[in-house]
């Protein structure tokens, strides 16, 4: 919706070899009791084999036993891979790149800002007064006349952190962990949005422990 936040284009792969790699360190892959239904083995090279795959009660058990040991434990978990689109403002980017193990490709400010009017639903929840934006389209038209590098630098820093920025973000169920249990009281909306899609991700709740009821 025009305005307001949003995660799409979720895709997640590497359950299946997280489950080995997390049986390495004592061989113990013969207790592995997780599984492909048979008539589905046909299709387990396609992206939503993740869907298809069947998590055991002994390897659950030893992943949350993992994850809850700690950072240095719960290595298995960097190898579930995640990617996905999101549409957030710039005040919650600016929290979300303290995070090391996240890679983002963002729509570039730079070089799209100034070829159109903005509205307000370029803000989250149309958080910009008329004045303002009015101000801020008048740079832009100043800009897009003359080509002048002070007009930009005025638009780019007049430019509200509740601006919406599309960035396509790649990462794993470690550092997604992590963000959750640091984010998920938080007092800003957009990290209770967050934090209900990472307990929604597949299996990520029967692996780490977190959010089971």
């Amino acid at each position: 919706m025009w305005g307001d936040v949003y995660i799409t284009n979720q895709n997640v792969q590497g359950i299946k070899e997280s489950i080995m790699a997390m049986r390495n360190p004592l061989d113990s892959w013969h207790k592995i009791d997780s599984y492909y239904p048979r008539f589905t083995s046909e299709r387990l090279s396609l992206p939503e084999a993740t869907e298809l795959f069947i998590l055991g009660d002994r390897d659950r058990e030893l992943s949350q036993k993992l994850s809850k040991a700690g950072t240095e434990h719960r290595k298995h978990l960097r190898f579930i891979r995640v990617w996905a689109d999101f549409c957030f403002p710039r005040y919650i980017w600016s929290e979300i790149d303290t995070y090391k193990h996240i890679d983002k490709l963002s729509c570039s400010t730079m070089h799209t800002i100034a070829k159109n009017d903005l509205t307000i639903h370029d803000f989250v929840n149309n958080s910009i007064s008329t004045e303002e934006l009015s101000v801020l389209n008048s740079l832009i038209s100043t800009y897009q006349k003359n080509k002048d590098m002070n007009t930009f630098l005025k638009l780019k820093a007049r430019l509200p952190e509740g601006f919406l920025q599309l960035r396509s973000i790649s990462t794993n169920y470690e550092t997604l962990l992590a963000m959750y249990c640091q984010r998920k009281n938080h007092r800003l909306p957009e990290w209770k949005i967050i934090c209900d899609w990472i307990l929604e991700l597949p299996y990520f709740k029967e692996l780490t422990g977190v959010g089971i009821e």
